[in-house]
């Protein structure tokens, strides 16, 4: 029974060819999977995960993420300690941030997402700019800033020439998302690409929050 148990957990992370090697032959990344294959051997109702992601490739990283979403749906508690909170915005139903031992937020991703009241917008248009970046950032500045920017901000918009991508800072209000692409399209500069990452919402909130909780205590 036990040995039908190991092997049903094993193959749960695709490791059933691995089930007779030695774990000193195992890379870092499967013996951080051994590690949380020995978690749920016994089946448990509650699982504590501390980092499970750190040090992993990113085959390994996705392993593991859709790990954690499987024992979601078999309606598992997992309870996911991580610095990483691009890691935490892809599996989680509700995040708790804590600062010196306190909790100071605790709620969906989507309402601390709300809390941050700023979104950034990651996009790919056309034409490219082919002279002159700056020239090009000012003419888009003219055209988003009244719809996103925030307080005192002033620029509200970066071109990253890396990867070619625009970066769109703006106050989390899905109707000014769509005034924003609305007054792209009216200048015919045509969207090709974008995304609204989570996890630099999450990480602007957290900073917020610590920074509040740290001036409360002085």
């Amino acid at each position: 029974m036990t040995k039908k148990r190991i092997e049903d957990v094993v193959a749960m992370m695709g490791m059933s060819d691995w089930i007779d090697k030695k774990i000193s032959t195992f890379s870092k990344g499967m013996r951080q999977k051994i590690g949380i294959l020995s978690t749920i051997v016994h089946d448990p109702q509650v699982i504590i995960l501390d980092e499970p992601q750190t040090g992993l490739d990113p085959k390994a990283r996705i392993d593991v993420r859709n790990f954690i979403l499987m024992l979601k749906e078999m309606g598992k508690t997992v309870f996911l300690s991580s610095h990483q909170l691009y890691e935490v915005s892809e599996v989680a139903d509700r995040v708790a941030i804590i600062a010196h031992g306190k909790l100071i937020a605790f709620d969906t991703v989507d309402k601390l997402e709300a809390q941050a009241k700023k979104s950034i917008i990651h996009l790919e248009l056309y034409p490219s700019p082919n002279g002159d970046v700056q020239e090009y950032l000012a003419k888009l500045e003219q055209l988003i800033a009244p719809i996103s920017c925030i307080g005192k901000e002033k620029q509200c918009i970066k071109y990253n020439t890396n990867n070619n991508e625009f970066e769109i800072t703006f106050d989390g209000n899905p109707e000014h998302q769509v005034q924003i692409f609305k007054a792209l399209a009216k200048e015919n500069y045509g969207v090709t690409g974008f995304s609204v990452p989570k996890a630099g919402l999450l990480e602007d909130l957290y900073l917020t929050l610590v920074k509040d909780d740290e001036v409360a205590h002085k």
